[in-house]
C-alpha cells in the first residue's frame, strides 16, 4: 500500500491496572487496541502526554496490541493515541484519542520490592545495542542492572545503577558493545533494595548480520603455468563461502573451487592454487565471499607468469635463508625463527647462537627437503641467562652450497620479574 489507511474503526480499549498502590502515588495503566487488518504492519507506536493532542512521550511497542505505561502521577490526566508503521516506513494517522485520570492515592504503605519492567532494546547495530527499562524504587535505596547473553541464562551484567529512594518510575538504560553480528540476545532488568530483588521479564533482540569482509592479497608460487591466490575473509558471524575469480582481464571468467568458511567473527586466511596458466601472460584475480547478509568482492590484483624457458636448464642454487625475530622469549628460553627456500635441492638447516656474533652453540639439524618454496624453521633453546642479549642466525646447507642468514638478537627478561 502507498499509505496506511485511517483507523476509523481503530478502537482503543482502556483497561486501568494499578501496577502497585504506594503511598507516593505512582501508578500505571494498561492500554489495548484492535490490530490493524493490513498485512504489512511492522509495529505500533503509543503516544501520550498531559494535554489533549500534545504527546510528550512515545514508545515503539513492536507488534503488541497492548502496553502498560508506568510512572503516572496521582490525580493527573493523561491523553493517549496509537499509530501503526508499515514495512515501507510509513506511519498512519493517529487513532482516536482517549484520556485517563489517575486516581488520587492516599494510602500510606512501607517501602516494598522494586517495581520494574524490561522494555524493548533500541539502537541495535551489528555490534552494539541499548537496553531499556523502568524501575520504581518504591521508597527504598535501589540499584539496578541489566543481565544479557545469548540465552535466558544471560551470563553478563551491565554496570550497576544507583536509583535512589524515590517513589516514581525511572527510565533506565545501558549501552552494551562487543556483540556478535547476526545473533539473537536475551536480556532483562534486575533491581535490588533492602526489601529484596526483582527481575523483569525476559526480552530479546537480534543484531543484524553484515556481509563478509574481504581482502585480496597477492599471488604466490608463480611459475609459467601455476600460481596460488592468497586473501583473507571475515565471515562477520554469518555462514560464508568464498572463491577466487581470475582471468586475463578484470572481467575474469574462471573461478576456483568454493571454500566453506563457517560463521566466525575473525579474519581467515584463504588460498587457492591454480594451474593451466599461459606463460608470459598477465592475469587479473580477486577474492569473492558470500553469506545470507550479502556478497563482497575484494579489489582486483594482477600478476604475470614468466615466459617459458626455451630449454630446461638444470642449475643448482644454494638455499635462500631469512633469519626472523625470536619469539616466546623468557628468562631462560626462547624460540628462534627463520625461513628457508631449498631452491629445489635437498636441504638441512640449523641455528647458531651465542653471546656475540661468534655464536658458539648450535641447535639440532632440521631436514627441509628439496622444495622450491620458503619453509618456516624454528628451534627452542633453553638454559639461557636472564637479562642477557643473545645473537643468532639461521644457516642452511645443500649440495648447491651453504647460506647463513643475517644476524639477529634478543634480550632475555628478568627472572620472576625481579629488577
Amino acid at each position: 500500500m502507498n499509505a496506511l489507511r485511517l483507523f476509523g474503526f481503530f478502537a482503543v480499549v482502556l483497561v486501568p491496572v494499578i501496577f502497585r498502590v504506594p503511598a507516593r502515588g505512582d501508578q500505571s495503566v494498561t492500554l489495548a487496541w484492535n490490530p490493524d487488518t493490513e498485512t504489512n504492519i511492522s509495529n505500533y507506536n503509543l503516544y501520550y502526554g498531559g494535554a489533549s493532542g500534545v504527546y510528550t512521550n512515545s514508545a515503539n511497542v513492536g507488534n503488541a496490541t497492548n502496553c502498560t505505561v508506568a510512572g503516572l502521577q496521582s490525580a493527573a490526566t493523561y491523553y493517549f493515541a496509537v499509530t501503526a508503521d508499515n514495512t515501507s516506513g510509513l506511519e498512519s494517522p493517529p487513532s482516536n484519542e482517549i484520556s485517563y485520570t489517575v486516581p488520587t492515592v492516599v494510602v500510606s504503605t512501607p517501602p516494598g520490592l522494586p517495581v520494574l519492567a524490561t522494555m524493548a532494546a533500541s539502537s541495535v547495530t551489528a555490534a552494539s545495542a541499548t537496553l531499556n527499562g523502568l524501575v520504581n524504587p518504591d521508597g527504598a535505596a535501589t540499584t539496578a542492572c541489566f543481565e544479557y547473553g545469548t540465552s535466558a541464562n544471560y551470563g553478563t551484567d551491565t554496570a550497576g545503577m544507583d536509583l535512589g529512594t524515590g517513589a516514581n518510575s525511572l527510565a533506565v538504560n545501558s549501552s552494551i558493545g562487543g556483540l556478535l553480528p547476526g545473533t539473537a540476545y536475551h536480556f532483562h532488568l534486575v533491581a535490588t533494595n533492602a526489601v529484596g530483588k526483582t527481575a523483569g521479564a525476559d526480552a530479546t533482540f537480534a543484531t543484524p548480520a553484515i556481509a563478509p569482509s574481504v581482502i585480496t592479497q597477492s599471488a604466490g608460487g608463480i611459475t609459467s603455468s601455476n600460481a596460488t591466490f592468497i586473501g583473507a575473509v571475515d565471515p562477520d558471524g554469518a555462514s560464508t563461502t568464498a572463491c577466487f575469480e581470475y582471468g586475463t582481464s578484470a572481467t575474469y571468467g574462471a573461478t576456483t573451487p568454493v571454500m566453506n568458511l563457517g560463521a566466525g567473527t575473525s579474519a581467515l586466511a584463504v588460498n587457492s592454487p591454480v594451474g593451466g596458466l599461459l606463460p608470459g601472460t598477465t592475469y587479473h584475480f580477486h577474492l569473492v565471499a558470500a553469506s545470507a547478509a550479502g556478497t563482497a568482492a575484494g579489489t582486483d590484483a594482477t600478476f604475470a607468469t614468466p615466459a617459458a624457458a626455451p630449454a630446461p636448464v638444470i642449475q643448482l642454487f644454494p638455499p635462500s635463508v631469512i633469519t626472523k625475530p625470536a619469539s616466546g622469549i623468557a628468562s631462560s628460553h626462547a624460540t628462534l625463527n627463520g625461513s628457508v627456500d631449498p631452491n629445489g635441492v635437498s636441504t638441512t638447516a640449523y641455528f647458531e647462537y651465542g653471546l656475540s656474533t661468534s655464536y658458539g652453540a648450535a641447535t639440532p639439524i632440521i631436514s627441509l627437503g628439496a622444495g622450491t618454496n620458503a619453509l618456516a624453521a624454528s628451534a627452542v633453546i633453553n638454559s639461557l641467562l636472564a637479562r642477557t642479549t643473545y645473537h643468532f642466525h639461521l644457516v642452511a646447507s645443500s649440495a648447491a652450497g651453504k647460506t647463513a642468514g643475517a644476524d639477529a638478537a634478543f634480550t632475555t627478561p628478568n627472572r620472576h620479574g625481579n629488577h
